[in-house]
């Protein structure tokens, strides 16, 4: 089994699923791989010693504070980075420094800024580290079949739809944007139609 470091214990890490039922529900990272008969999860890391505490009232592996200091105990082949993306190079580059790992899976988007996202990319390149960004939808059963039948022409134009999502255009837009180009091939122009409920950072696009 590969082993798994998790950097980052928030929503996504550990959070949305810890009052689920864990037989029915796997919404987190921390969840996901302690079901998966492929990987073994050997550790987490996060500053908050609160979330540490609870991830290992669920989880039996250890915790760590820093990168640094998980690098003394752990070697993991898989590292998942799940921190806020303002710091995702910073993370990134501590982790290639700390582990060497055989692959890295970034929560997205990559980065707020082109030319670091495009830095990243290149870090992973030159080491040899595979990089993944979770636009997890590209492996749902639905949505694969649908690409299915596109494929063979069961569906056909022109297409219409109609898309809500929360968190903005760059955090849950850009899943949408990633699935429309596995259906569809390369986005041409993307434009803002409308936004409601601002308060919330809901929009239609």
């Amino acid at each position: 089994m590969k082993k798994v470091l998790i950097v980052g214990l928030g929503s996504i890490g550990l959070e949305y699923d810890l009052k689920l039922e864990p037989t029915k529900y796997i919404y987190t990272h921390a969840r996901s791989f302690t079901k998966s008969n492929f990987f073994d999860l050997v550790g987490a890391i996060d500053t908050d010693p609160k979330k540490r505490k609870i991830f290992s009232q669920h989880y039996s592996c250890p915790t760590f504070p820093f990168i640094k200091t998980a690098s003394e105990t752990v070697n993991p082949d898989l590292v998942v980075i799940s921190v806020p993306t303002k710091i995702h190079l910073q993370i990134v580059e501590e982790v290639i420094s700390a582990f060497k790992p055989t692959a890295i899976l970034l929560e997205k988007p990559i980065s707020y800024d082109l030319n670091q996202s495009i830095e990243i990319a290149e870090m992973c390149l030159s080491n040899k580290i595979d990089l993944f960004v979770n636009f997890y939808r590209r492996s749902d059963p639905g949505v694969l079949k649908v690409k299915s039948m596109l494929n063979e022409m069961s569906i056909t134009k022109p297409f219409k739809g109609i898309l809500w999502y929360p968190k903005g255009f760059i955090h849950n837009g850009s899943h949408f944007i990633n699935l429309f180009e596995f259906w569809f091939g390369n986005i041409k122009k993307t434009e803002l139609i409308n936004v409601i409920r601002s308060g919330d950072d809901y929009s239609l696009d």
